[in-house]
């Protein structure tokens, strides 16, 4: 999901490739192992990530779920704590689904 150049791309689901790979250091400089990814048919935009690391998620209320819009805007330990409160479990790290 492209945009113009120079504008930020919204992260979603399994659409998501990160360019580079999975260890690609995307906007916000933390290099992570793993890039978080959101199941948008399972999430029902409670608000509870971006609550907990709005630097990384964001609810779209038009689409109805979450979206990773900076998957490296935090570093992993603050990303899995908000996985970890995700009620119906729908974020999940990249090729790791349940």
């Amino acid at each position: 999901m492209g945009t113009a150049r120079g504008a930020p791309t919204m992260l979603t689901g399994t659409v998501f490739q990160p360019v580079g790979g999975p260890r690609a250091v995307p906007h916000g400089g933390n290099r992570l192992d793993r890039t978080p990814v959101i199941v948008e048919e399972e999430c029902i935009a409670c608000g509870a990530c971006e609550e907990l690391c709005p630097e990384v998620f964001q609810v779209n209320e038009t689409l109805g779920f979450a979206q990773v819009i900076n998957p490296g805007g935090a570093p992993e330990e603050k990303i899995q704590e908000a996985m970890d409160n995700c009620p119906v479990n729908c974020i999940h790290w990249f090729g790791e689904a349940d």
